[in-house]
């Protein structure tokens, strides 16, 4: 049985909560097949859907979004994800923090998840390098998932410590910021992410989070087909529009929908009556062809 939180803040009501479930619902399963036959969430939990199978959480936060214009649900104020055109080697952009780097007081390497020039998974270590930019990658890449202070080692210099400074991420020679972590918070936060080559993508669930007493409108958009290099191209297209949101909740999804490989998506938020803050996370169980 499908679980909703019970957790409501600002006077969301129990049938909000379902009709934006059912919205959430219609936008995911828009033009994807059902997920396979006997698959259910305990399966996926126990990871018995398959050897080659993996948990992702895509999460965006925007601490304020503005009355009126649409921005990213992301930091840096963005108005449009820069989706990259040629596979190239990404670098943390100069102007950071001079604690932030190797031997510093602050953040000393980041982990950055990458789709290489195919669409295949990639991961790099890029070394700070304070207020320099950092070395490239030494493969190049056609999309940046997501990126964060390395976990599997020690990655800061103060005990309890994180980012000092901004860390961006960007592909050489291009400048666009693909990822942003923010002062103090070691972790990228925007919502953008392309599925890989080779897997497809169940939705076991998903949040919204918006400010009490200030609505937003979140807006959802899907590309197929990011690895078409010529003309014509993948369209992306509004599948989800859900307007007049404030609060919080979660809900988790009985039968999850499925998303073909190499699939971008991206979401965008407007406050409707003042500035606002949103944030809106899915997570995905990737699962090999």
């Amino acid at each position: 049985m499908s679980q909703t939180s019970r957790t409501v803040i600002g006077g969301l009501t129990v049938a909000t909560l379902g009709f934006l479930a059912l919205m959430a619902v219609q936008w995911v399963t828009q033009g994807q097949t059902s997920a396979p036959a006997g698959l259910n969430n305990l399966e996926i939990a126990r990871g018995l859907a398959g050897t080659d199978n993996f948990n992702v959480s895509v999460y965006g936060l925007n601490p304020q979004v503005p009355n009126g214009s649409f921005e990213i649900v992301g930091p840096g104020s963005l108005t449009e994800y820069a989706w990259p055109v040629a596979a190239l080697p990404v670098q943390v952009a100069a102007g950071g923090n001079p604690n932030d780097t190797d031997g510093g007081s602050g953040a000393w390497s980041v982990e950055v998840e990458c789709l290489d020039a195919n669409f295949n998974r990639d991961v790099h270590t890029l070394v700070l390098a304070g207020a320099s930019a950092s070395a490239q990658t030494p493969r190049n890449c056609i999309r940046v998932n997501g990126a964060a202070l390395s976990q599997e080692q020690g990655s800061v210099g103060t005990r309890g410590g994180a980012n000092i400074g901004p860390i961006v991420i960007e592909q050489v020679g291009v400048g666009d910021p693909l990822r942003t972590i923010a002062p103090g918070i070691g972790i990228d936060e925007t919502f953008a992410y392309t599925v890989p080559r080779g897997y497809t993508a169940l939705l076991v669930s998903y949040e919204i989070g918006i400010t009490a007493n200030n609505p937003a409108t979140l807006e959802i958009y899907r590309r197929p087909g990011a690895d078409i290099a010529t003309a014509p191209f993948g369209a992306f297209s509004r599948i989800r529009r859900i307007s007049g949101v404030e609060g919080y909740f979660r809900h988790t999804l009985e039968g999850p929908p499925m998303f073909g490989n190499m699939n971008d998506f991206f979401a965008q938020a407007t406050g409707m009556t003042g500035q606002t803050a949103v944030t809106f996370g899915v997570l995905l169980r990737l699962k090999l062809k």
